[in-house]
């Protein structure tokens, strides 16, 4: 298996784990208190940030890429596309950082007091 398998499917078990623990939540005719509606906007406010850095990393990574096209040093379309790749790679990677983190959040064990 491919190191970017083992990341999709990492990321996949991350997302339907999340999934799983919220849908259920945001279901509920109202949230469930004052730690529903933090949960909901905490929920919400992640992913914003998450779409921000991605959207920041993924046009980084595209200027290297037209830099690198520019100076000649794209010279086959296999290039062209591990190039993309990191475009797009640096696109989701906050994304996948907080769904990991959400997941691994979500499931920890609650402790008295938090």
């Amino acid at each position: 298996m491919t190191r970017s398998t083992i990341r999709l499917a990492e990321t996949a078990l991350a997302t339907w784990t999340t999934l799983a623990l919220r849908i259920p939540m945001l279901m509920m005719p109202a949230p469930h208190g004052e730690a529903g509606r933090r949960e909901s906007e905490r929920m919400v406010s992640e992913k914003v940030e998450a779409l921000q850095d991605g959207m920041t990393a993924a046009a980084e990574a595209w200027m290297r890429l037209s830099f690198a096209i520019a100076a000649g040093e794209v010279r086959s379309a296999e290039a062209m596309l591990h190039g993309w790749g990191r475009v797009m790679s640096a696109f989701a990677a906050p994304g996948v950082r907080t769904v990991k983190a959400n997941a691994r959040r979500l499931t920890a064990p609650h402790r008295p007091g938090r």
